[in-house]
């Protein structure tokens, strides 16, 4: 584990990960802590940014295979897992109290639940395997609500709610849902994984990477993409992910960039 300066390029701080080869999960709390996990031995891992160190947790008692972690500003941890021949769970874990919640499979049949994403008091849960979809949970009643499109994926990965909106994808493809009445509104295609989260000066835009090089925003009220202009071309690569930061030195000091 890396913790690096994303201004400078300095590397900070370095723990190693013994059992662990892969870690796809990791996310920002509410208390600036960062929570990952691996694909192989079902633990939770925090660095403590003060305190610049590294504790865990768990492991949890059957799923050990990680994917994705989602913190919520009511300081709850939540794990999607995949097991092979089992319905795909997610964990909850309690910051306060340092235990763990099986809130179950997600939904029957479907192995992987691939990527969450935490909208106040509603979990939503891109699964699949076989047939994809979107399975919305209820954190408090657990009450399940299933969220597809007329040819769905194989399955779908991140899952991320912007206003009115959830969106979905798997691989290059974006799935944008009303979140009310769960109608499919548009499909985008994308170069890499996900979109960013929404702007920090307007909250209805995200962005994206398509067409090799280019970088497009996308408008969640009018559902209208933007080629951005001017900026030199993006490596042709796939996009892994993005995140926005807030620069502290130079001629943008003060300025969050993406």
């Amino acid at each position: 584990f890396y913790v690096g300066n994303a201004e400078t390029g300095e590397r900070v701080f370095s723990h190693k990960l013994p059992g662990i080869d892969v870690v796809w999960a990791i996310d920002v709390g509410p208390d600036n802590n960062v929570y990952f996990s691996g694909t192989s031995n079902g633990k939770l891992y925090v660095y403590l940014t003060e305190e610049m160190k590294v504790e865990e947790y768990g492991p949890l008692p059957d799923h050990k295979f990680i994917w994705d972690i989602k913190v919520s500003e009511a300081g709850k941890v939540y794990m999607a897992t995949y097991n092979k021949g089992t319905a795909g769970k997610v964990y909850e874990f309690d910051i306060a109290s340092k235990t763990f919640r099986d809130l179950g499979g997600m939904k029957e049949g479907a192995e992987y639940v691939r990527g969450l994403g935490v909208d106040g008091n509603d979990l939503y849960a891109g699964v699949g395997g076989v047939t994809g979809s979107v399975i919305k949970y209820d954190l408090t009643t657990g009450e399940k609500e299933e969220i597809t499109v007329e040819e769905p994926p194989t399955m779908f990965a991140d899952v991320m709610v912007v206003q009115d909106k959830i969106i979905a994808s798997i691989g290059t493809t974006v799935y944008v849902f009303d979140k009310t009445t769960y109608e499919h509104l548009d499909t985008l295609k994308t170069d890499g994984k996900m979109i960013s989260p929404p702007s920090p000066y307007n909250d209805a835009l995200v962005y994206y990477k398509a067409n090799k090089t280019e970088l497009y925003s996308y408008n969640v009220e009018t559902l209208e993409s933007t080629l951005i202009e001017g900026i030199p071309p993006l490596p042709s690569t796939g996009l892994k992910d993005t995140t926005w930061v807030t620069l502290t030195q130079g001629e943008k000091a003060g300025r969050t960039v993406l």
